[in-house]
């Protein structure tokens, strides 16, 4: 059981991060699709009933209108609900007991969550209220300016993604989950931002890329043959769903088994969770990985946030700002130049 898996946990570099990722993708690759595909293809039944609905009421402002309004809502709102919530801490929960060597099909991991993925969701909401807070301290003159907008793009780029699995696998609380996630990451403070950045990388390149180019080549060869502008909005919405499903297939799972790779290897550098399993398997090896990695010991709380960590922000938002400016820059430059160099 456990002790098959544990020599995996110790120190890892980057590459090995996504190296096991792609490992634990490959090797369970039914139960992790599986599992976003349970939730993904309940959002694209309604999506698709939702519009059919609106194309048998009838074209002009209320079609459009519909599109806007109840359709994007019900959308979101369903995808907030079933893809961030409970499908991410099905798969949290698959990526771990996989990763300890016991297996959890697609079914299961939903079973053993429980009541966590509410936890999630009430986690994201407080991770809201946190992050129009830190709005707030951006306004603030001077210190506000300085540190508050990098904090506004580390807080849900870096911190949120680590709540899943604290929730999860640590059965945090909603109120403290967003708290021990910046306690991790700031073990690591440069090292994740690289972690995300690359992931996030990954994520344009593999979905939101093939998503507008997909899109983009079907519009252009399908619907503007379609004079009728209900059955296009029709043919759309069913294609550009099924590109979503797709992509979310590939996508998602590899993105949230690296995450949790990625937060094991972060406790094991700060907490020596490779020596308190192996201890814990020693002592009991019919303990389960769930219940091992609750019982692991977590590092000392520090305080909030520390003189050297609003360096860390302040440096991000002064490099951002100027690497922003230069880009404006360039850009109102080749906007400036360019009809004089056609024109020459």
């Amino acid at each position: 059981m456990a002790a098959l898996s544990l020599p995996q946990l110790r120190p890892l570099s980057m590459g090995q991060i996504m190296d096991q990722a792609i490992r634990l993708y490959r090797r369970n690759f039914v139960a992790f699709v599986g599992i976003v595909a349970l939730v993904q293809i309940p959002i694209i039944a309604v999506d698709f009933l939702i519009t059919l609905t609106v194309v048998n009421t009838g074209d002009g402002p209320f079609f459009y209108g519909s599109y806007f309004g109840m359709d994007a809502v019900v959308r979101q709102l369903l995808s907030f609900i079933l893809i961030q919530g409970l499908a991410t801490a099905a798969m949290t929960r698959a990526v771990a007991d996989n990763y300890f060597g016991e297996k959890t099909g697609s079914i299961e991991a939903f079973r053993k969550i429980g009541s966590s993925w509410l936890s999630l969701i009430g986690a994201l909401f407080i991770s809201g209220l946190m992050a129009l807070v830190i709005f707030i301290w951006a306004l603030v003159p001077i210190v506000g300016w300085l540190t508050g907008w990098a904090m506004l793009v580390y807080f849900p780029f870096v911190i949120v993604p680590l709540v899943a699995p604290v929730i999860v696998l640590e059965r945090e609380s909603a109120v403290g989950a967003w708290r021990r996630a910046w306690d991790l990451a700031r073990q690591r403070y440069w090292w994740v931002i690289a972690f995300f950045l690359i992931l996030a990388i990954f994520s344009w390149l593999v979905v939101a890329g093939p998503t507008v180019l997909l899109t983009a080549a079907f519009q252009f060869a399908i619907l503007d043959s379609i004079n009728d502008p209900e059955n296009a909005y029709l043919a759309q919405t069913v294609v550009s769903s099924l590109i979503t499903l797709l992509l979310n297939l590939i996508y998602l799972p590899f993105s949230l088994a690296a995450i949790s790779v990625a937060y094991f290897d972060l406790r094991v550098r700060s907490e020596g969770l490779d020596l308190s399993l192996m201890a814990q398997d020693v002592g009991d090896p019919e303990l389960k990985a769930a219940d091992m990695l609750v019982a692991a010991p977590q590092a000392n709380r520090q305080s909030l946030i520390t003189l050297r960590e609003f360096a860390y922000f302040a440096a991000i938002t002064i490099v951002g700002g100027s690497l922003l400016f230069f880009l404006i820059f360039l850009l109102g430059l080749l906007f400036a130049f360019f009809p004089l160099m056609v024109l020459i």
